[in-house]
């Protein structure tokens, strides 16, 4: 009786720090609660893109990881956090943080990068790129010079985002403007604006 108690006790010691540690890495998440872009299309046709990205950490983590494609050149990468850049695959991946660093809580990221077509018929630019968290408060602007936008077409295609908004506008100099929000696009959701 006396094995059977310790046995039982023992189980339930096993049971209930399996039990912490469960909920210990359901509390390990992070999310983006507010996103801005502010994308402008150079003469050239170089794109100046500007990312305002803030991220709530529930738990420790050493930053984020923005992937962008490779099939356009990348280049004046900048960052307000310590980065590296690495190709995987088919994408360029900047580590956005510190590794012998850990953060948590609320933190702003400024990324700052050029992003050329090379020349293509057809461009395509996913807002705001794809992540494996929801991404909350997205505001977004493309700028495309009058020069460069005259007779092209643009699409919008929208992959999932919900409580949106879209709008196009001429400003003073004659530039053309696309502005859009969206409260929430879930993990791997986005917004695709293709320039044909």
């Amino acid at each position: 009786m006396k094995r059977t108690a310790i046995i039982l006790l023992f189980l339930l010691v096993l049971t209930s720090l399996a039990v912490a540690e469960a909920v210990n890495e359901a509390s390990q998440y992070w999310v983006i609660e507010h996103y801005e872009i502010k994308a402008v299309m150079n003469d050239d046709g170089v794109l100046s893109v500007e990312e305002k990205i803030t991220v709530n950490f529930h738990g420790q983590y050493h930053g984020i990881l923005r992937t962008l494609p490779i099939s356009y050149d990348i280049r004046k990468i900048k960052c307000s956090a310590p980065f590296a850049v690495e190709i995987e695959e088919k994408e360029l991946v900047i580590r956005i943080g510190d590794a012998d660093t850990l953060v948590t809580g609320v933190v702003e990221y400024l990324l700052t990068y050029e992003l050329d077509p090379k020349a293509r018929n057809e461009f395509i630019y996913t807002v705001p790129g794809t992540w494996s968290v929801d991404v909350h408060d997205l505001k977004f602007s493309l700028t495309i010079p009058k020069d460069r936008y005259y007779g092209c077409a643009m699409v919008i295609e929208d992959l999932h985002p919900a409580g949106k908004t879209f709008e196009t506008a001429v400003d003073s100099k004659g530039n053309l403007v696309v502005r859009g929000t969206a409260e929430l696009i879930p993990a791997y959701g986005h917004i695709e604006l293709v320039l044909r």
